[in-house]
């Protein structure tokens, strides 16, 4: 008689946290992040850190912000972005969970 494997991932939804990774797995996109986590900032000023042109760094950034990652808010003309650090903690302990295999 076989054992049967039990394992916590099978029929798990992992739908949320799919969009993530996907969404991240993007070398600027993650650089956006790591340039993000210290404070606010403007378009202007990640399209000059990240050599990108506009048009890039708004398909990124929509990305981003799509998911829930990004918060913004216009101050005239300029867009500022920041990372939405609840959102943020959500994957991490979603992503965290899922590796350890822990219950939800």
């Amino acid at each position: 008689m076989k054992n049967k494997i039990k394992c916590k991932c099978v029929n798990y939804d992992y739908s949320d946290l799919i969009e993530l990774l996907k969404a991240i797995s993007e070398s600027n996109r993650l650089q956006i992040i790591c340039f993000l986590k210290e404070k606010e900032r403007c378009v202007c000023e990640i399209i000059e850190a990240l050599h990108i042109q506009p048009n890039l760094a708004s398909h990124h950034l929509k990305a981003l912000k799509n998911i829930g990652l990004l918060l913004s808010r216009r101050k005239g003309k300029y867009i500022f972005y920041k990372i939405n650090n609840k959102r943020l903690n959500y994957f991490l302990g979603h992503f965290r969970k899922v590796v350890r295999g822990e219950k939800e």
